[in-house]
Order: structure tokens, then C-alpha cells, then sequence
């Protein structure tokens, strides 16, 4: 975990201290940790690496389930039914009805110490039926979405790598004489991954594999081939980006392709434009785009805007979004 020491060590903390009550029936629920960020970012990995660290912190199991391809996600029906079968229940005897899994859950849970990684998860709703029983126990939340609600005991954000710290991730994939050879080739492919572990680690996969490639040439090919999933199955470097667009509302789709035009940041006022709609919905859109990290966001420098902040879509996001051509909705 190149760069995650102190967030995992955090999380660490977060996931096993001690209520004031100690962890008897009375001393309130467990604790539920979210930790998100940007697809990429590695809060998948992250959740796994922090529950491998727990392991004597929660003797009676580690259990990890994700709600599966955002496009696609299953029901808590299904993430139930998967821990219960984790915790030995066969699947003929599980209960039909959502509540009453739920019910069996933590009726399971009660008096144990266990922690539960639930990944992909999109809004708060999907975790009500997957809090286990006590305050022994503990759930980590993971994901793409920002995500508030009161049962959250702690939010974290991982936040890209640094560039030294993506240096070292290409460094051990790729060997630091394969650095050298292509100065100019590293810096465009470390600007276009914008620190992100997950695309830097399948481009440096690629390269290990190709390694008659130039940097810059992987580049070229990303662009054209993000279009095409099909063409390589294999350490798709933009695939966990391609994911969280296709996942998006068909609005929100559309408000994002008719960003990812411009490459530099815009002021509410030029997005408005942009979007043919007025400035107060136009700002709206592009919060709720800045709510699942597909856009960022910074103070304005732009004199001329009556709004606090201008916006962006990230390099990667840009390009996955013009190679493959995600069409422009038509507006009356």
C-alpha cells in the first residue's frame, strides 16, 4: 500500500477502539466506517489490506462482500445471502424475504467480534441490513460515492498518490531503467492517471507485458482502445473509470460527455452554457458529478463568475469519455 500508511493506520484506530462501555450489549452499535474515493483510487484494496491487518482485532471472521458492478448492482437480498453462506448457512435453508435475512444476520452476529468490507456500495440505504448486532463487531463501507449518514462512526477519503508515490508504483512495476528511457512518455502517462493506483498499475502491467512499448505509445493506444472493451480483456487501465460513467444517471451521463469537451476547468456560468440550462441547475448537476469524484473541484479564479467554484473532469475521465463517443443527448 505505496502511499496509504497513515489512512490505513487511521483506519485501524477507527476500526478497533474501544467504546467507553467496553464492547458488552450496553455500549451501543457497532462501529461503521466509510471509506471512499475516486474509481481508481484502490478503496477496494484498501478495505482488504485494512481487514488483513484486523485479524486478531476480530477472531470470529473477516467477511468480504461488494454489491458488484455499479451498472448492475445486486440487491442487500443478495450481499445477505452471501454473508450468510460466508458464515456457514446453506443457501436452501435462507430465508426468502430480505428482513428476515437480515434478521438472521444479526441474530448470527450477536456476541461475536467480527468485521464486515462491504465494496461498491453507492448510498447509505444499501448498509442498513448489514450492521452487525454489537459493538464488538464493526462494519467497513467502501466505494465511489460520498456517502453521510448518522450511523457512520468515521468518513474517510483516500486521495491520489503524490508524485513521488506514483513514481515508486511504475518504479516496481516496471524497473527504474524502463523509466529513463521515456522521460517525456512518464510525465503525460502520471498526468493522465492523476495519481490513481488502479490505472497506474494496469498501465505498468501492460507495459511489463509489451515491453517494446514506449509510454507514449501506450498512451496512443488507450485513447483508441478504451472505446473498444473487447479488444483486450486484461489490465484494462481505464476500465474501473468506464465503470462509474456507465453507472451514471442518463443525465448525469449526458452533463459529463458534454463536459469532457473542454479541458480545462469552467465556471458554472460556461457550464451552463454547455448544458443549454440555467446557472443554478447547471451548478446542481455538476455538484452532484463532484459527489461521486467524476468531476473536481476547486476555488474560482475567474473574476467574472458570481459562483465560489469552477470545474473539471479529470484527464482519464476525458478520454474514456471521447474514445468512446458516449453520446450527446438531443434537448428540446
Amino acid at each position: 500500500m505505496i502511499g496509504r500508511s497513515d489512512e490505513v493506520e487511521l483506519a485501524v484506530g477507527l476500526l478497533t477502539e474501544e467504546p467507553e462501555g467496553g464492547f458488552g450489549e450496553e455500549s451501543g452499535g457497532p462501529r461503521c466506517v466509510a471509506v471512499v474515493g475516486p474509481p481508481g483510487v484502490g478503496v477496494t484494496a484498501f478495505g482488504v489490506h485494512v481487514a488483513h491487518r484486523l485479524r486478531a482485532a476480530f477472531p470470529d471472521g473477516r467477511f468480504h462482500v461488494s454489491f458488484g458492478d455499479p451498472d448492475e448492482p445486486l440487491g442487500v437480498d443478495d450481499v445477505l445471502a452471501s454473508l450468510l453462506g460466508a458464515a456457514g448457512f446453506r443457501p436452501s435453508g435462507l430465508p426468502a424475504e430480505r428482513a428476515e435475512r437480515a434478521r438472521l444476520f444479526r441474530s448470527w452476529t450477536a456476541g461475536r467480534r467480527v468485521l464486515i468490507v462491504v465494496d461498491e456500495v453507492t448510498t447509505a440505504r444499501q448498509i442498513t441490513d448489514l450492521l452487525p448486532a454489537e459493538a464488538g463487531s464493526a462494519l467497513l463501507v467502501t466505494g465511489h460515492h460520498r456517502l453521510h449518514d448518522t450511523r457512520f462512526t468515521a468518513r474517510m477519503e483516500l486521495r491520489p498518490l503524490g508524485t513521488r508515490q506514483a513514481l515508486e508504483l511504475i518504479r516496481q512495476a516496471l524497473g527504474r531503467e524502463r523509466l529513463h528511457t521515456d522521460p517525456i512518455g512518464l510525465r503525460e502517462l502520471l498526468d493522465l492517471c492523476g495519481g490513481l493506483p488502479g490505472p497506474l498499475l494496469g498501465a505498468g502491467a501492460l507495459l511489463a507485458l509489451r515491453p517494446h512499448w514506449t509510454m507514449r505509445q501506450l498512451i496512443d493506444w488507450m485513447s483508441r482502445m478504451c472505446s473498444e472493451p473487447a479488444v483486450v480483456r486484461r489490465h484494462q487501465p481505464w476500465r474501473c473509470v468506464a465503470r462509474c460513467c456507465s453507472a451514471l444517471h442518463p443525465r448525469l451521463r449526458d452533463v459529463l460527455a458534454r463536459l469532457a469537451g473542454e479541458d480545462g476547468f469552467v465556471t458554472v456560468e460556461q457550464a451552463a452554457v454547455l448544458l443549454e440550462t440555467g446557472i443554478e441547475e447547471a451548478g446542481e448537476l455538476l455538484e452532484e458529478l463532484v459527489e461521486c469524484f467524476l468531476v473536481d473541484a476547486d476555488i474560482s479564479t475567474d473574476p467574472t463568475t458570481s459562483w465560489f467554484f469552477q470545474y473539471r473532469v479529470p484527464p482519464l475521465v476525458r478520454m474514456v469519455l471521447r474514445a468512446s463517443r458516449v453520446p450527446v443527448a438531443a434537448r428540446a
